[in-house]
């Protein structure tokens, strides 16, 4: 009886024994209950998903350094904020290529997403590479340009006729209104430069053209409209004239990446397009072209491939005359 009795109580108490065991190890380790977790005092706790971290939004803009790079970076700058502020980029970053080919390089390999060109070396861009022009400067109300022929007051040159035996100063091969616009001009006024000018020089940019023509280096020469601002001293502009001016050039057009999406590209566009001179929030922006590089934008407009259709045919027939001139041994 006894003895019996006090057999049962040792496993009754064994068996609690090891049901305590069993919970408190139980309740030292959360159960998982689905996709929750069970705490100690029973409130599930929702397992959150890891967010992968987000992917800044930058713009990279390519130009080529028209001037120094210091210069190019602090004309840009207020345009960088502007659209980083509007677009909610995290980084708006300008990017320079030493020429065309290096730009067409960056947009090839997809190391920019805009980049402001020239006019005639956005056609010959557009046959290799597949970009959409999309917007292009107004400059003095005007979205497009003319060259000038420039020479002295002074000298016994007054029109076309007169620059026969003269030197004469282009900007370069791929400048319109250093080389193309004017040299089309020449042509349809009889003139063959290869022949009629004693000597042919490239000086690679607007403003030596213009030194160079105001310090008598040379007789005359060709730049944009109105390159001649570049010249410190209006006094010294008065002493230059213009003896001819070219058919209207279309304004550089500024292109976006393939790789860019409709939405963002739409977005860039109307920031560009809400800037303006007049403007007291977007004013400042363009402002800071005219104070470092004197170029007077005004603004931008839209602008399509079809625009520099002009600039294509003009192409061809200079391409014609090259063929059939030597005008490469003349350069200097």
């Amino acid at each position: 009886g006894f003895s019996g009795g006090t057999m049962n109580s040792k496993v009754y108490v064994i068996l609690i024994f090891f049901v305590l065991l069993i919970l408190s190890v139980s309740g030292c380790c959360d159960k998982k209950a689905g996709n929750a977790t069970i705490s100690d005092n029973n409130v599930p706790v929702v397992n959150k998903p890891v967010t992968p971290p987000v992917k800044e939004r930058n713009l990279r803009i390519g130009r080529i350094p028209f001037r120094s790079a210091r210069d190019l970076v602090k004309t840009h700058e207020p345009l960088m904020v502007y659209l980083k502020n509007k677009l909610n980029y995290d980084n708006v970053k300008m990017i320079s290529a030493p020429n065309y080919e290096g730009m067409a390089k960056l947009l090839k390999e997809n190391k920019i997403d805009i980049a402001w060109l020239g006019t005639k070396n956005y056609i010959k861009l557009k046959e290799t590479l597949d970009v959409d022009a999309v917007i292009r400067p107004v400059r003095f109300g005007k979205p497009y340009y003319g060259g000038l022929i420039i020479a002295r007051k002074d000298s016994s040159i007054k029109n076309l006729q007169d620059l026969k035996d003269k030197v004469f100063a282009f900007v370069d091969k791929g400048s319109a209104s250093g080389y193309l616009y004017p040299l089309a001009l020449l042509l349809k006024s009889g003139i063959n430069p290869t022949t009629y000018f004693k000597e042919i020089k490239f000086l690679r940019e607007h403003d030596t053209v213009v030194y160079n023509v105001f310090l008598k280096k040379v007789d005359a020469g060709c730049v944009y409209d109105d390159a001649r601002l570049t010249l410190k001293d209006e006094n010294q502009v008065k002493e230059l004239s213009v003896i001819a001016r070219t058919p209207n050039i279309p304004n550089e057009p500024i292109v976006v990446s393939k790789s860019m999406s409709p939405e963002d590209k739409e977005a860039i566009i109307n920031a560009f397009l809400k800037l303006s001179i007049d403007d007291p929030e977007t004013g400042a922006v363009l402002k800071q072209y005219d104070t470092i590089i004197k170029d007077k934008i005004s603004g931008f407009i839209r602008v399509t491939d079809k625009d520099y259709d002009v600039v294509r045919d003009l192409t061809k027939t200079i391409e014609e005359y090259e063929k059939n001139s030597s005008e490469g041994k003349s350069e200097k």
